[in-house]
């Protein structure tokens, strides 16, 4: 086997090791409103806040080590669908930590972008289009988003004000 074949075989074997996201915070994609309420109704310093059909958002816990601001979880035809938190008032440190975290579980990021503001995605196609989006504003906020394309596409946009 030539150098060449060697280390093709090799990126890809390293990236079918890496773990590909099922869901968000302990929660398949695909779960009823009433299990991701009950799931994170459960985690620890989480408060319930605003509830729809397609969204509900909670205040409070911790995410990766970090406390969350805000934790969004859209629905779409009543299954979960897309999940994100926010983190705010914190420095690129932070931005840094978790995109550590997440390359160690899920390998290197597909594509990264910043200047002022930062941006890692994390691309699967496998069972519909999966992504984790890690994104830093210059401002101080970090968000974290876990979605399923597949079911995401149904999923009315959200207004600023959800996060």
């Amino acid at each position: 086997m030539n150098l060449r074949a060697f280390l093709l075989f090799l990126m890809l074997s390293v990236s079918a090791w890496a773990d590909t996201p099922k869901g968000f915070a302990d929660i398949p994609f695909g779960a009823t409103l009433e299990q991701v309420r009950t799931t994170l109704a459960a985690r620890e310093g989480l408060k319930a806040g605003a509830a729809t059909g397609e969204s509900l958002t909670f205040t409070g816990g911790n995410f990766s080590g970090q406390p969350v601001t805000q934790w969004t979880l859209r629905f779409a035809a009543g299954k979960f669908a897309v999940g994100t938190v926010l983190i705010d008032n914190v420095k690129k440190p932070v931005y840094d930590d978790l995109k550590a975290q997440l390359t160690k579980k899920y390998g290197k990021p597909d594509s990264e972008k910043g200047h002022h503001s930062f941006e890692c995605l994390w691309e699967y196609r496998s069972q519909g289009r999966r992504t984790i989006r890690l994104e830093y504003e210059h401002k101080g906020k970090v968000s974290v988003t876990y979605s399923n394309d597949a079911l995401a596409a149904a999923v009315p946009p959200g207004k600023s004000s959800d996060l």
